[in-house]
Parts: C-alpha cells; structure tokens; sequence
C-alpha cells in the first residue's frame, strides 16, 4: 500500500488547458489581472505551539500525566522526553500496577499501583509524535476511579459523566430500555402505555 501511495504522491496533477469564451455580442473590455495566491506550502509559521495534550474529560491534569475516563476505559497520557520511541520505553502494565521508564535509566518516569483493575488482554499503548505515551486502559469492571495511581490527586467522583450509551448495553438489556423509552414517550402524548391498551 505504501508503493501506491508513493507512486500517487509523483503523480503531478495535470495542467490546466486555457479555455477562451467568445461573446460576439459585448464589447471587448480590459480584463482584470488576477494575482495567483500565495503558495500556502512554502509559508511555515514558527509561532504557532500546538498544544496535543489529551482532552481530561471525566479525569484531571496531573504534574505527571492527564487522564480521562468513562465507564469502561481510562486514557492516560505521559509526555516524554523529545525524540523518545517506542523502542526506547520499558512499559510494565500489570493488573493493579504500572511502571513507565526509558531502558537504561534506573528512575522510572512514572510508577505505582493503579487505583483499580485493568483488564490487560484489551488494554494497549503507543507513543504519540515522539513525545507522548498515551494508555488505554480496559476497566476490569465498571466504575469511576478516583485516581490513576493511589496516592495521586484524586477527582470529585460525584462529578462524573458516568451515563452510558444505550449500544454499550447487552442486547437483552438494550430491548428493556428501548421500552422504557417508548413507553414514556406514549406517556408524554397523553396515550396510553401498552399494558394500559
């Protein structure tokens, strides 16, 4: 697939052919000289800082890394020195510990036990424009943590978004709350609910 992309990236596109109108019935006017726009890729802005830290919905930002959540996952992300690979990391997740360093450094960037289980089978990482290690981590079971690692700074749980989905429910389950939903909805047209009819 990278060849193809390869050989569409030397592929130029090709020439505009000039096309000419005739108006037999207007007089010739001056015509207007239209610059051609600057080209946008030779302008490189140097002042411009984009900031890719993660969005800490439900989570927090930390003096070691941010995170999100929701009722099933935790995203955490951990910026790294520049320039830092994946093949450079020593990543240990376990089901109640994490432990982040770059090999041959005997201080970890960051280490603990982790504030609940993770489910390590669905849980992955990938170090993002050499600079940030970010982690997904699959919740054991549903709940709201209060904290990546124990002893951190924890969250006010209480204002956690923690509603679902009705598609991240079981098929069984899905069918009951579709009719809830419906039934309600009857109710607020003034009908009456199918075990009423």
């Amino acid at each position: 697939m990278q060849e193809v992309v390869e050989e569409e990236e030397k592929k130029e596109a090709p020439a505009a052919k000039p096309v000419s109108v005739a108006k037999p019935s207007q007089p010739s006017q001056p015509q207007k000289v239209i610059p051609a726009p600057k080209d946008v890729a030779k302008e490189t802005r140097t002042d411009v800082v984009i900031d890719k830290s993660m969005n800490t919905y439900n989570g927090a930002k930390t003096s070691k890394y941010n995170w999100s959540q929701n009722i099933s996952g935790v995203d955490v992300q951990i910026e790294l020195p520049a320039g830092t690979t994946a093949k450079m990391l020593d990543v240990q997740i376990k089901v109640k510990s994490l432990r982040v360093a770059i090999k041959g450094q005997e201080k970890p960037i960051i280490e603990g036990e982790l504030c609940e289980k993770v489910r390590l089978d669905d849980t992955f990482w990938t170090v993002e424009d050499k600079k940030y290690l970010t982690i997904n981590f699959e919740k054991a079971y549903e709940a709201i943590w209060k904290s990546v690692l124990v002893g951190d700074e924890e969250i006010d749980t209480k204002t956690v978004d923690n509603s679902k989905r009705i598609e991240e429910f079981d098929l069984e389950t899905q069918g009951h709350l579709q009719k809830v939903l419906y039934e309600q909805e009857r109710k607020k047209m003034g009908l009456p609910t199918t075990e009423e009819e």
